[in-house]
């Protein structure tokens, strides 16, 4: 009746070659998805998933939720941040377009038009070996979003970045002290954020804007409200807990993209983060 039209794909992790009375025989869990309906065209469908990861990558586990406390405390809501996010990071001239594009590309590449395809696609010669190995058969989504977490945080927060201030500016909220707090903000979030896998990064951030308290605040506030008379340093580095929590991790799933997919399976990236606190170092070895 709604011209439902279906695809037929491996689920990720779901396979292997098992040993029965004998035999060497492939093993894969399939599944069938629609893909397109009388009222949603395969674009369509394709659009939904890129906006899928705009979600994960600019809204869950609270990625960016500096920005979204902020824009909350203006009355812009964070729909409207996932709206600006999406269009600016799958435009042509974005810095993250190839991520994006990578993923679609993954999605189509995936999926048969029948079942019957599929189970011969998994029974060809090797096949079920490459998704073993990982060059098959591993999640588009988690896979970008540890290409993005892990490898393109300054990209991630040019895009994020673009969006609040093209949102605030829209709205009217947008003045010089705004934009000082943003370029502080934006040097802090990605200090903490990129490159989590190295826990011995550790850095002394300078500012005048009360960044503990506004932390305390979720970022609900109005920062021009937490200014100091004077500069504070905050020390910026990974607690004890985290650094032994990331390098089990790393030992169990390694630092390959699939394996720092699997950890996001495991870890909201947000308890990946740096912690700041206030710093007493007068020498400081990374000051931003």
């Amino acid at each position: 009746r709604h011209r439902l039209d279906t695809r037929w794909r491996v689920l990720p992790r779901c396979f292997g070659r098992y040993e029965i009375l004998g035999l060497s025989v492939s093993i894969a869990e399939v599944e069938e998805i629609c893909v397109a309906s009388d009222t949603l065209s395969f674009d369509d469908y394709l659009a939904c998933r890129a906006l899928s990861l705009t979600v994960e990558l600019f809204h869950n586990s609270g990625a960016f939720s500096e920005l979204t406390g902020l824009l909350g405390h203006f009355g812009i809501h964070r729909s409207e941040f996932l709206h600006a996010a999406d269009s600016l990071a799958r435009a042509p001239s974005s810095p993250i377009a190839d991520i994006y594009d990578d993923y679609l590309k993954d999605n189509v590449s995936k999926l048969q038009a029948t079942r019957k395809a599929l189970i011969a696609e998994v029974n060809a010669a090797d096949v079920v070996e490459k998704h073993m190995a990982g060059e098959l058969g591993s999640s588009e989504l988690y896979k970008a979003r540890a290409v993005a977490h892990f490898w393109r945080q300054a990209d991630l927060h040019e895009v994020a970045f673009a969006a609040t201030t093209l949102l605030l500016t829209g709205h009217g909220k947008l003045d010089n002290d705004i934009s000082d707090y943003l370029s502080d903000l934006k040097s802090l979030s990605l200090t903490r954020k990129q490159m989590l896998h190295d826990t011995e990064q550790r850095s002394i951030f300078s500012s005048s804007f009360d960044f503990p308290a506004l932390e305390a605040l979720a970022y609900q506030a109005d920062p021009r409200d937490h200014v100091r008379p004077e500069e504070s340093q905050l020390q910026i580095a990974h607690s004890t807990e985290q650094h032994e929590t990331i390098t089990t991790y790393l030992k169990q799933y390694g630092t390959s993209i699939d394996g720092l997919g699997r950890l996001l399976l495991r870890a909201h990236v947000n308890k990946l983060y740096r912690s700041v606190k206030a710093s007493t170092e007068s020498v400081p070895e990374h000051t931003v």
